[in-house]
């Protein structure tokens, strides 16, 4: 068990998201950046730092914990990317929706990531229920008005 991951996993009809880093299995598992993140699409960052890592779902933190495990040592110069697959016996592979993913070069702190969160919130946000119901109804009063001047 050499990686850093993030995975979402259902449990008890809850959602819940991981951030892991690990660099053996003879090691005691480090604290993981968990967090409750519901069922609706959300935006998570998760932020390997040196010594933390940090975990972020629509912009709020939700975990910090610390952590040793060197990532460039861990990694070494010959580490393997998967997106949606396990890197474990035959592989996991998940049923997740991704959407817009990201790696960069360095931790990023939250004030860097907040425009990527304000650009998701404002594309993702509730539509204005009572707005809709407002046009529906003008919409219908045009349609009635419409089908009684053609009659």
């Amino acid at each position: 068990e050499k990686y850093i991951g993030g995975i979402l996993k259902e449990n008890n009809g809850k959602y819940i998201f991981d951030g892991e880093r690990y660099n053996s299995n003879k090691q005691v598992r480090p604290a993981q950046a968990w967090a409750e993140v519901g069922s609706d699409w959300v935006h998570i960052d998760v932020v390997y730092a040196a010594d933390k890592t940090i975990l972020y779902v629509n912009g709020e933190e939700k975990a910090n914990v610390a952590s040793a495990v060197n990532i460039a040592e861990m990694l070494g110069n010959s580490s393997v990317f998967y997106i949606g697959r396990a890197n474990w016996e035959a592989g996991e592979y998940s049923t997740a929706w991704i959407d817009n993913f990201k790696i960069v070069n360095k931790a990023l702190s939250r004030e860097a990531l907040q425009p990527l969160t304000d650009n998701f919130l404002e594309k993702n946000k509730p539509a204005d229920k009572a707005a809709l119901e407002t046009a529906i109804i003008a919409a219908e009063a045009k349609i009635a008005e419409i089908n009684t001047e053609n009659y």
